[in-house]
């Protein structure tokens, strides 16, 4: 299988949109409940948040390609290094290795920028995605819960790695 990453364009949109809700809506209820999945859907993950971060907040969008198909997508934001706001692949395409790809595309990335790190947080309670960061190279630089509206909080670790 031939992993290739692709910027996004606005005709991407959808369906990076559609490939998060997938993804939110298999791990994050039993972690969060459905409330606060379905509004951090609405507020990070819907074809409008894309938009707003891509055309405000100096976000980009990569498609992550298994041979010709949409595997899933990575979001970054050059932040205090490089800021990974959204690492997500489809569930037929878990456990073959297109994440630690992922990172090193991202590393790349970072290479080119003059970027010395690569950081992301993720819920706290969030195993699979725990043991995968940790088994590439990734550590928990601190514990940050953060207020993001509506009577709900991510409580998260922050990892890093270094890029270089």
């Amino acid at each position: 299988m031939e992993i290739s990453f692709k910027k996004a364009s606005k005709d991407d949109f959808a369906s990076i949109a559609a490939m998060g809700r997938s993804v939110w809506m298999e791990t994050y209820p039993p972690i969060i409940g459905i409330g606060q999945t379905e509004y951090m859907i609405e507020k990070f993950q819907s074809e409008e948040a894309i938009i707003r971060q891509t055309g405000h907040e100096n976000y980009e969008y990569y498609l992550i390609m298994a041979d010709s198909e949409r595997a899933g997508y990575a979001g970054i934001q050059p932040y205090n290094g490089l800021y990974l706001s959204k690492l997500y692949i489809l569930k037929k395409y878990r456990r073959l290795g297109i994440g630690r790809k992922a990172l090193e595309f991202l590393k790349g990335i970072c290479s080119e920028r003059g970027l010395g790190r690569i950081w992301l947080t993720v819920n706290r309670h969030n195993a699979q995605a725990i043991r995968s960061y940790l088994s590439w190279g990734m550590s928990v630089e601190k514990e940050m819960v953060s207020d993001i509206g509506n009577g709900f909080v991510m409580d998260d670790f922050v990892f890093e790695v270094k890029a270089k």
